[in-house]
């Protein structure tokens, strides 16, 4: 004897929906953590490095005060490896 499962599109529909809720009050949740104390500690980072609103404002350089903080490669290319804050002597103390 065969049978067949069939699962109604309803039923798909309801968990695609509840999925689809459940990404979104995660995705909310991590958004609300990274506002709140992300930013705080970016904007510090920036603070100590003298980095304000006008100097991003007229030289739009801020970008240049994270290159410090990635290891190179044998080609001289920084990688995605974080230096270690604890090992390495050329991170100052906002780094």
């Amino acid at each position: 004897m065969s049978t067949t499962n069939h699962i109604p599109n309803q039923n798909i529909r309801i968990v695609t929906d509840n999925l689809a809720q459940t990404y979104n009050s995660i995705a909310t949740e991590i958004e609300q953590y990274h506002a709140k104390n992300m930013r705080k500690f970016i904007k510090e980072f920036l603070d100590a490095k003298g980095y304000g609103m006008t100097r991003n404002a007229t030289l739009g350089d801020e970008v240049n005060i994270f290159k410090n903080l990635f290891e190179l490669d044998e080609q001289g290319r920084r990688t995605m490896k974080f230096k270690n804050p604890w090992t390495d002597e050329s991170l100052d103390s906002a780094e």
